[in-house]
């Protein structure tokens, strides 16, 4: 059965980061075919400009067709924060798909704002703070009635230099949680425990 990896969390969480390390590290093959929007700007297309992100847009659409007609297995980074997001994924599960992901998410917004804006000061590109706000409290939201979508779902804390796993969700069962969740993970597993109860 082909999987579909998503890497999610808001601007700032230190998504892409995390990616490269794991990379590096061996964690994710870097052989697994990896759509990244940003990537394909930056990469293939120059400068973050309306035109080109909307050009990313389009080639990021493509290729997860190919892969997806192909059933091969893919990642995707997202912030998983629209309805459509959700319904895509269900749309790739009807297909035959399983879903594992890989949520990061600080402890307060104002580090993901922090971050935004250092990587503007080193030439990457802006994200407006409402919107930052916005993506960080509404994919909280959604992602919370969405976890029995997921075979596997590991919910990670990035507030500070250490990449922390604090929560593993294996088929909708809570199989491991630390003893002090945060604030943020507490909401989104507030569903699954009491499903389990």
């Amino acid at each position: 059965m082909p999987i579909l990896y998503i890497l999610a969390g808001a601007n700032g969480t230190g998504k892409t980061t995390y990616y490269l390390t794991a990379v590096q590290q061996g964690f994710i093959s870097k052989d697994l075919p990896f759509l990244n929007i940003d990537f394909i700007i930056k990469n293939e297309l120059g400068d973050f400009s309306a035109e080109n992100i909307y050009r990313a847009e389009n080639i990021f659409r493509q290729r997860a067709s190919d892969l997806i007609k192909n059933r091969n297995d893919f990642m995707i980074e997202s912030n998983l924060a629209q309805s459509n997001d959700y319904a895509w994924i269900e749309k790739l599960i009807r297909h035959g798909y399983e879903a594992v992901i890989y949520f990061m998410c600080t402890g307060d917004v104002n580090i993901n704002v922090s971050r935004v804006q250092r990587r503007v000061k080193e030439g990457g590109h802006n994200i407006p703070v409402e919107i930052i706000l916005h993506r960080y409290e509404v994919g909280l939201t959604y992602i919370s009635g969405k976890m029995h979508l997921f075979k596997e779902a590991y919910l990670i804390d990035n507030s500070s230099d250490e990449v922390v796993v604090v929560a593993k969700v294996w088929d909708e069962k809570l199989v491991f949680a630390i003893h002090h969740l945060p604030r943020w993970a507490d909401k989104i597993l507030y569903i699954t425990k009491r499903m389990q109860k």
